[in-house]
């Protein structure tokens, strides 16, 4: 009997060990689609062994841990991948929103505006006492300056938008981060956590990635390392390193995103190259930053050449306002002749592109801005009192194929093409960036999914793998199942012979 009872406990431990198979099986059907959720497994052992006469038998077996089956080297290469789709996929989208504000139609548009502005002045050369000629060109010019200023205006808009977005989403980088450091505490003082935790962190160590390229370093018994990539800490095993932004008054207020890694806050702006983070920092510093410098050198550039003729050009208005006027405002009014610092200064024009408009030296009255402008008070004589001479509009109109009315560079001098070719290499420019953002993003995604295809080799749910695994688990129950009866009926058996 004693031999029978055995039996029976070992029978139990075999239903036992293929009911948590069976449980483990149908937890990794139901997450088939969990976002990464790595495959559990059953990890069977033989109970203690007792004696059968001559031959040393187990008394079943058990289920002594549940393992999720990962590949340290595939999860390190698609939390990898999702920080520089993050970066791409943000980056894609924040130039492709930035082209269609720059964007030029036969109607609009700073080069359309441009060449108006440029026919308004062949047309008032030719017929320089046209009252009709003049109006057209100070309509002409006031379009232009105004189509300039709310390009500036948009794109300083995008940029304000992107710099509250660095704010955000530093933020929600320290609640990741706060939320991996607790899962963290949790494998940690469990000693043998449950499988899920372990996934949840490192789906939240990917949400993480996306923000922020990290390095994710094993230190032994479940604990992590995250680095933003090739940078600085911000979580060790169960200590989290906050970051938090700064205002940088050299860069128009804009946010830094600063580290406390305990001697207090250092500038790390710099360093993030990855993640939607990164991209915020690229668009908002680079891209957008070079697309407003550009239009700043394009109204400077404007401003000051057509300033420098006119002034030197006299009017049809009665003396003194007859000569000496401007055409557009200048952009030092304290001092307009005041020449530039000979040192190279990429933002030497900074607010050109925010504050050009038509001079006040042409409104009709000074005092009176409604008033609008005087068109008699266009310059376009070399002479005093001569009404048709035109030497200084064909000056003027000269300027449309100068290539030395632009400084591109910032080092003060005017020597970086056209008006127009400048505008347009601009805008080719930033149609050739768009377009690698895309090609790049494209190259991303595929390297993302592969990365997710390799991870999904040893991790993902194969639905047809777990259907085999069911059956045999299923087989397993159901014959320890019939052993159990086969024993009760021995026993049963036994008692009955025994009366």
């Amino acid at each position: 009997m004693v031999g029978l009872n055995a039996s029976l406990y070992t029978g139990l431990a075999g239903v036992r060990t293929a009911q948590v198979g069976l449980n483990v099986i149908g937890n990794n059907i139901a997450n088939v689609n969990t976002p990464f959720y790595s495959r559990q497994m059953a990890e069977t052992k033989v109970t203690g062994l007792g004696s059968g006469g001559r031959n040393i038998v187990g008394s079943g077996s058990e289920v002594s841990s549940i393992l999720g089956l990962r590949d340290t080297i595939a999860d390190q290469m698609l939390t990898r991948e999702q920080g520089r789709f993050g970066y791409h996929d943000t980056f894609a989208q924040g130039l492709a929103e930035v082209e269609g504000l720059m964007a030029e139609t036969e109607f609009s548009g700073i080069g359309q505006r441009m060449s108006d502005f440029f026919g308004a002045i062949e047309e008032v050369s030719l017929r320089p006492s046209s009252t009709a000629a003049r109006n057209e060109l100070l309509a002409m010019g006031d379009r232009l300056a105004t189509e300039i200023r709310n390009r500036d205006a948009d794109l300083f808009q995008v940029q304000t938008r992107t710099n509250v977005d660095v704010e955000s989403t530093v933020a929600r980088i320290n609640q990741i981060t706060a939320e991996i450091e607790a899962l963290s505490g949790q494998i940690y003082n469990q000693g043998t956590p449950p499988q899920d935790i372990i996934d949840e962190r490192y789906r939240k160590i990917n949400e993480l990635a996306e923000l922020v390229e990290v390095d994710v370093f094993d230190m032994g018994n479940n604990r992590i390392q995250v680095n933003i990539k090739d940078s600085n800490l911000v979580l060790v095993g169960e200590k989290q390193y906050l970051l938090s932004v700064s205002q940088n008054a050299a860069n128009n207020n804009f946010f830094d995103v600063n580290i406390d890694n305990g001697s207090g806050p250092t500038d790390i702006t710099a360093q993030i190259n990855g993640g939607t983070l990164g991209a915020k920092l690229d668009l908002r510093d680079n891209e957008i930053g070079d697309l407003r410098r550009r239009l700043d050198n394009l109204a400077a550039g404007l401003i000051n050449q057509f300033n420098a003729l006119h002034t030197t050009g006299f009017s049809l208005a009665a003396p003194p306002n007859d000569t000496g006027l401007r055409f557009f405002d200048p952009l030092d009014p304290t001092n307009p002749g005041a020449p530039a610092p000979p040192t190279v200064d990429p933002d030497r024009y900074q607010g050109a592109a925010s504050a050009i408009s038509l001079s006040t030296d042409l409104l009709v009255d000074p005092l009176d801005p409604s008033l609008g402008f005087d068109p008699d008070k266009v310059s376009l004589s070399d002479t005093a009192g001569e009404t048709g001479n035109n030497v200084i509009a064909l000056a003027l109109a000269g300027l449309r194929d100068s290539s030395t009315v632009i400084d591109g560079n910032g080092d003060g001098t005017a020597n970086t093409g056209t008006f127009e070719s400048y505008y347009g290499d601009t805008l080719s420019d930033l149609g050739r960036t768009t377009r690698n953002a895309r090609d790049n993003l494209e190259s991303h995604q595929l390297l993302l999914n592969q990365a997710q295809a390799r991870r999904d080799e040893v991790s993902g749910v194969n639905l047809d793998e777990e259907a085999i695994q069911l059956t045999q688990f299923q087989q397993a129950f159901q014959a320890s199942s019939r052993f159990i009866g086969v024993i009760n009926q021995l026993t049963a058996d036994i008692l009955n012979r025994l009366g």
